[in-house]
């Protein structure tokens, strides 16, 4: 079973994280704003997917630099150690962690 069977708003969140760090593709940006409207619809919210996200999410304001100080300490962590750090890795586990409630 994939990571986002069944679970659609899970990889909105992922792709939150992902921008949080910086490292979210520009193709997946320009796919993501293409689908602002239908998440608007959606979700009965205005703004970009990003903020849709936290509303729905309800994350607070500073939640991406709080995700973006997590990531430079997990990935500094990790180069002292030798090694690069993995965005996706970093992503699932954070996610995993922090913002899944079932």
């Amino acid at each position: 079973m994939s990571r986002y069977e069944g679970k659609p708003f899970l990889k909105l969140v992922d792709f939150y994280v992902l921008k949080s760090i910086g490292k979210l593709e520009p193709g997946q940006l320009n796919a993501l704003a293409q689908l602002e409207p239908k998440l608007r619809e959606t979700y009965a919210l205005q703004g970009t997917w990003f903020e849709i996200v936290a509303r729905q999410m309800d994350l607070p304001d500073d939640f991406s630099s709080l995700i973006n100080a997590q990531w430079d300490a997990y990935s500094n962590s990790i180069q002292q150690n030798g090694s690069t750090a993995d965005p996706m890795e970093f992503t699932f586990r954070f996610v995993d962690t922090h913002l899944l409630t079932d």
